[in-house]
């Protein structure tokens, strides 16, 4: 908002100058834009503002350009016209450097991923699926069904838990050492939903993917939807915390086998002894969710 209380002391100049019972109105809408901006900001202020620049301000300035014959008048509407240009592609730029920054992350996150999914793999065949999107997300769905030749045990299940864990900390770490090489510096958030509940999957020909069955694992989506942007428990703070790994899940049980794989981590020194423990807001009804917070070293 300091670039917009700029441009409305760069138009009220403008406006003072040319002083004509036109301009009353525009002073007068220009001091309701400036008190919103700096007390009481709504989610449009920005959007409304810039169409009355669009379809009120710059239009005014404009014609006074053409018929306006005092030259110090001139070049006040000039020199306001070429800030809010160079404002306007210093916005862009920044915007290229986000996107640019977010795409180059993703695909390095993504390339790690990928390396580590094939010994996954290995652990025991299962359903892998990830995307890209403001981060890199990935879903691993394993059971008896998905290769019923093979032995499958509930080992083999704390082995993929495991293995998931290190690779975030592994993509954590790797973050850490090619965040200087990026045009704009970010900061990540780790998260990891531990679901225990069976899910039907099925194969969709059409599509060549596999698809959660709707109807009954509707729960899983909620939460998965809705849980990068939850907060703990009564408080406004986010679950998730750069520099940290937030890890989701309901019961004891899951809190048990998951302080073995953070106490195995802490002792080949990849995170802290600073383990919190979390409720998470209710989702959409869904109540009793529990989360663990952890800092890497």
């Amino acid at each position: 908002s300091d670039k917009l209380n700029q441009q409305i002391d760069g138009i009220c100049e403008v406006i003072t100058a040319l002083n004509s019972s036109e301009t009353e109105k525009y002073s007068l809408a220009l001091d309701i834009f400036e008190n919103e901006l700096n007390n009481e900001i709504k989610a449009d202020t920005e959007q409304r503002f810039q169409r009355f620049l669009r379809e009120e301000i710059h239009p005014f300035f404009q014609a006074h350009l053409e018929i306006q014959t005092d030259e110090n008048i001139k070049n006040k509407i000039q020199n306001y016209f070429r800030q809010v240009f160079i404002q306007n592609d210093l916005f862009y730029a920044n915007r290229k450097n986000l996107d640019d920054s977010i795409t180059l992350l993703n695909r390095k996150l993504a390339d790690i991923l990928d390396q580590k999914q094939v010994i996954a793999q290995e652990i025991f065949p299962h359903y892998f699926e990830r995307f890209k999107s403001d981060g890199v997300e990935h879903n691993l769905y394993i059971g008896h069904n998905i290769a019923p030749e093979l032995a499958y045990s509930a080992k083999i299940v704390h082995e993929l838990r495991y293995w998931q864990l290190e690779t975030i900390c592994t993509m954590e770490y790797e973050f850490h050492l090619f965040k200087k090489d990026l045009p704009i510096s970010l900061d990540i958030a780790s998260l990891i939903f531990v679901y225990n509940e069976k899910i039907d999957i099925r194969f969709r020909m059409d599509e060549k993917r596999f698809d959660v069955d709707g109807a009954f694992n509707s729960n899983f989506e909620i939460i998965k939807k809705r849980l990068d942007k939850a907060h703990v428990k009564d408080s406004t703070e986010r679950i998730t915390s750069p520099g940290k790994i937030t890890i989701v899940y309901f019961g004891m049980e899951n809190q048990r086998e998951y302080l073995q794989y953070i106490n195995r981590l802490q002792k080949q020194n990849v995170l802290k002894a600073d383990v919190e423990f979390l409720k998470v807001e209710d989702l959409q009804g869904i109540t009793g969710l529990l989360a663990l917070r952890v800092s890497l070293v």
